[in-house]
């Protein structure tokens, strides 16, 4: 099942109207997928912003074309002179700020086409590559050639190229054979629902203000908040706080705490980013 399935899945068993997710789970992968619904598709790109956290499987000695068990063997090499320390020490330099190479078989367009479908023609194109920060990489178990670890990682990494470079950097290839998303952000796995359970009923749907609560607040009413209803900026002084408020996003709400919208707080002004009407966001657990 791929993440689009996903959500087409989880729209037509709640009929909404519309649905999208935040941050694309490989169909080898199972774990927490959040799909927003309706006036939360708004907030998707807010959502996909979060550090990620995945329970990975590597197999050493073997690389494929995709990176990942999905793909094709290309190369196979004996990994006798490898030792658990130095598969500790490979990760343990992979953390931080990395330049990583996306992989050709990814959704990344090239002129219109995604990667995917030139890497299925046979073509190999020059690919740029990206800064992502590893913030977490745990080895948790070794059993040669198979390796498990906890990855912490910001938004756009490629987990398959991580096991791809862990492999190179060793001398011995390897690829990913197992991937399951833990965490994004505050989401956690055990907060999921499952698509199978979303028939029953709609429990789990999150309400967007509490998806949103990671957020600083800020409340206005009179005036004020019938220009922030009509998208005009407002000075900072206008709003009512509801915490610490420092240049960045803001929740924006009436006085009786109701989401409004998302802000920007910038130099003594908050502008609108978006308006909201009735939103929620559920998260999910894809079936493994």
């Amino acid at each position: 099942m791929t993440s689009h399935d996903a959500v087409v899945q989880a729209k037509r068993l709640l009929r909404v109207r519309k649905a999208g997710h935040a941050g694309t789970l490989d169909p080898l992968a199972t774990g927490l997928l959040i799909v927003c619904l309706n006036e939360a598709t708004k907030a998707a790109n807010l959502l996909a912003d979060f550090d990620k956290e995945y329970a990975v499987t590597m197999l050493l000695g073997v690389s494929t074309d995709t990176y990942d068990a999905d793909g094709s063997i290309i190369q196979q090499r004996p990994i006798d002179g490898v030792t658990e320390d130095a598969v500790r020490a490979c990760a343990e330099s992979m953390r931080g700020v990395i330049s990583q190479l996306p992989p050709m078989y990814s959704a990344i367009k090239m002129q219109g086409e995604p990667l995917y479908r030139l890497a299925r023609k046979g073509i190999t194109v020059e690919r740029k590559p990206r800064t992502v920060t590893i913030g977490e990489l745990e080895v948790e178990e070794i059993s040669l050639p198979v390796v498990r670890m906890r990855v912490v990682c910001s938004k756009g990494t490629y987990i398959r190229s991580l096991c791809h470079d862990i492999g190179e950097q060793l001398g011995v290839g390897a690829h990913m054979t197992a991937l399951r998303r833990t965490r994004i952000g505050p989401f956690r796995l055990d907060q999921g629902i499952r698509l199978s359970q979303l028939a029953e009923g709609r429990q789990g749907i999150i309400p967007l203000a509490s998806a949103l609560c990671h957020l600083p607040a800020v409340r206005f009413g009179g005036l004020w908040l019938q220009r922030i209803r009509h998208g005009n900026a407002v000075a900072v002084t206008d709003a009512e706080m509801c915490g610490p408020c420092v240049d960045g996003l803001v929740r924006l709400q009436d006085q009786e705490g109701t989401l409004l919208g998302i802000g920007r707080a910038a130099e003594g002004t908050i502008t609108v980013v978006r308006l909201f009407a009735d939103a929620a966001v559920p998260t999910m657990k894809e079936e493994a």
